[in-house]
């Protein structure tokens, strides 16, 4: 039985072809009405291929192109940047009645910086004061601008000349910036942890240097911060050893690849510097590596904007500053944000933040698909060029909230065209855009970049005054110790003082394990009263932990436990809690009983993937993944592991119960990606461990 006119009617919503040509809207209103034959569809059907053919070689499922009347609706646009493909309208962007965010996306020789250059340069032509502040992450991008619109621009480099302290700027609280900066630098050099280790040396460091608290400020850099906490004991700054530890080695990097660009007691501050004079600026920022150090320069400018306004309550309606990021994959990546406690990396926090205080963003990135919510959802403008890779073609589609299948129309962009789609607007519908095109800046080299004025920073041997704070500190801190040991020394049983030195002396033991060492064991009611009293003077730690039908206790002995035993607290090797930490060790300890060359916190070689524990047999590594909760990403575990390196012979995966490893076996199965290899992976239970370690 023939179905033509269903069918018809099916091309003709599949591929949006009533949109744009009336006669084949005419043509689906009889056939939606029981006005077309059979037989006459058929005939339509031969007529339509070559409408069906062109969708499917360049496939557009936009909403039809707007008429001037509606495309104006809110006004003339302040720059122009092109011209609609379907219809000969210009497009364009408002920017003087209120800031408005634009998002460029688009892949090599797309036309996204073209586009960024005509935004920029349509700026500088507009009447209104407009201070741009332009990161230049390419040779030759935006050399050009300085020459092009005279000495009201600035060009400094990173390399030479530039010099980014700490400072905070104009009337930020001290307190206030102290936190913004130590959070942006746990945050960039994976070290969260050690964010309040780094805050409190630069209050102590602040004091010091500005001891009659005269403005402006003496602020601290970053080699005084880490000649300081490299000459002291770790604990004066930190409540663990290992943030100060970790700090200083991360700290000694950045100093190495930054050259002379954060060593300055008193550096730029763009609010200050550059925008509170009406000027604009252009930072060459070219083969800055590594990356984290980019990141951190550009969190630092932008933290200055936007704080200081914000702080300030500088509002306005009108747009007084433009910042300009392009290739900005890594600022405004999702695992740039999830590096900060809140999720807002400096970049997303400015477009959520600007707006109300006069500053605008225009944001460059190449591919979409790993590009932040908090970006994806803030500009009011979206230009996406040709986008090619799967995941960033999706996400495009879902951004503009184009209909299923439009992702095709993507990497059948040309160069300089564009999908262009503004949104609080009375046509808030995606558009087919052609940019105009406008010459690239080939500007040679710049030989000799601007200069601004800054404090130069001193070395720790130089500053008497702060040594001499820093001596007091110490010894204050000293002395602070030693009250604490005696005090827990007095009145502390000698149970609990035996049991903590059995601790140290048999590591990642049971407390039962612990508990049978004594010649005369207590009974239960004071072993309870013993993990109270160490609990109670921070001594030790304790964990309880189900494992198959028993529960099980588990010591760790804190930093002054160490203190009391007069013995050097150990490096703690193990991720999570004590549980966990206990349950690696003990796999390792059967492995080494068993002859292997064994590992705690094992790095998969080719990767940067962590697991609990290893073995080497035979020059073959197996190793185990700890799971105490049924929350593991055991998927990405596992890929890690036996994809993406050629290393490892097996996973084991090992939990507390046989229904916690029945619950987690289920959980992957039927992962496709995962198939290949199942068979290299096993699930135990810890009980096989410690019945090898402690048998019965």
């Amino acid at each position: 039985m023939a179905h033509f006119v269903s069918y018809l009617l099916h091309l003709i919503a599949q591929y949006g072809l009533d949109d744009r040509n009336a006669a084949v809207a005419q043509l689906r209103a009889l056939a939606e009405h029981g006005r077309l034959s059979e037989s006459q569809a058929r005939t339509y059907m031969l007529w339509l291929e070559p409408f069906v053919q062109e969708q499917i070689d360049r496939p557009n499922l936009l909403h039809r192109p707007p008429d001037r009347e509606r495309l104006h609706a809110d006004g003339e646009w302040d720059i122009s940047l092109g011209k609609l493909i379907e219809a000969d309208l210009e497009i364009g962007i408002r920017l003087l009645d209120r800031p408005r965010h634009i998002l460029v996306a688009g892949t090599t020789g797309s036309g996204k910086t073209t586009a960024i250059r005509r935004i920029i340069q349509g700026i500088e032509q507009l009447s209104a004061l407009i201070s741009q502040i332009i990161f230049d992450h390419k040779a030759g991008d935006y050399a050009g601008l300085t020459d092009m619109y005279g000495d009201n621009w600035i060009h400094l480099s990173v390399h030479g000349g530039m010099h980014l302290g700490l400072n905070a700027p104009r009337g930020i609280p001290p307190n206030v910036w102290i936190n913004v900066v130590s959070t942006i630098l746990a945050a960039r050099l994976g070290l969260v942890a050690s964010a309040v280790c780094l805050a409190n040396i630069m209050r102590f460091l602040l004091a010091a240097l500005n001891p009659n608290e005269k403005e402006p400020l003496i602020w601290p850099d970053i080699r005084l911060i880490w000649e300081v906490i490299r000459t002291t004991p770790l604990t004066v700054w930190a409540g663990k050893a290992e943030y100060g530890k970790t700090l200083i080695t991360a700290l000694e990097g950045l100093l190495q690849a930054s050259g002379d660009l954060l060593h300055t007691f008193n550096g730029l501050d763009v609010d200050r510097d550059i925008v509170g004079k009406g000027k604009s600026l252009v930072i060459d920022m070219v083969n800055l590596f590594p990356p984290s150090l980019r990141l951190i320069v550009v969190d630092l400018i932008l933290s200055q904007i936007l704080l200081s306004r914000l702080h300030r309550h500088q509002k306005a309606d009108s747009t007084e500053v433009v910042i300009t990021l392009d290739e900005a994959d890594a600022d405004l990546s999702r695992q740039s944000d999830a590096a900060f406690p809140d999720g807002f990396s400096p970049a997303a926090r400015l477009l959520k933040q600007g707006r109300e205080m006069s500053v605008m963003a225009v944001l460059g990135v190449t591919f979409l698909g790993n590009v932040s919510r908090q970006v994806l959802a803030g500009p009011q403008y979206h230009l996406i060029f040709n986008q090619s890779d799967a995941e960033s073609m999706i996400e495009a589609r879902r951004t503009l909230v184009l209909p299923q299948g439009s992702e095709q129309m993507f990497p059948a962009l040309k160069p300089g065209e564009c999908i262009f789609r503004q949104a609080q607007s009375s046509w808030p519908h995606p558009m087919l855009c052609k940019v105009d095109y406008i010459p690239s800046h080939r500007t040679p080299k710049v030989e000799g970049f601007d200069t601004h004025s800054h404090v130069p920073s001193s070395r720790l041997d130089e500053l008497p005054n702060v040594q001499k704070a820093l001596e007091q500190r110490i010894a204050e801190h000293n002395k602070a110790n030693l009250r604490r040991a005696r005090t827990k020394r007095a009145g502390f049983s000698e149970q609990a003082q035996a049991l903590l030195r059995l601790s140290s002396e048999h590591p990642y033991w049971p407390i039962a394990r612990l508990w049978e060492k004594f010649e005369d064991k207590p009974h239960y009611a004071k072993q309870k009263t013993v993990r109270k009293e160490l609990e109670n003077h921070k001594l030790a730690a304790f964990e309880e932990v189900r494992i198959g039908r028993t529960n099980v206790l588990l010591i760790d002995i804190l930093r002054d436990g160490w203190r009391l035993l007069d013995k050097p607290k150990p490096n703690r090797i193990g991720r999570g809690g004590i549980a966990h930490r206990h349950f690696s060790h003990w796999i390792a300890l059967v492995g080494k009983r068993r002859g292997y060359k064994t590992a705690c916190e094992w790095t998969v070689p080719g990767t940067s993937h962590p697991v609990d524990a290893a073995w080497c047999i035979d020059g073959h590594w197996h190793v185990f993944e700890v799971v105490i909760t049924c929350e593991e990403n055991l998927t990405s575990h596992i890929t890690a592991c036996l994809i993406d390196s050629d290393n490892v012979a097996t996973v084991a995966i090992v939990a507390t119960q046989k229904s916690l490893c029945d619950k987690l076996e289920r959980s992957i199965v039927g992962e496709i990606l995962l198939a290949p290899v199942m068979d290299r992976v096993r699930f135990e239970v810890i009980t096989t461990y410690i019945e090898e370690l402690w048998p019965r």
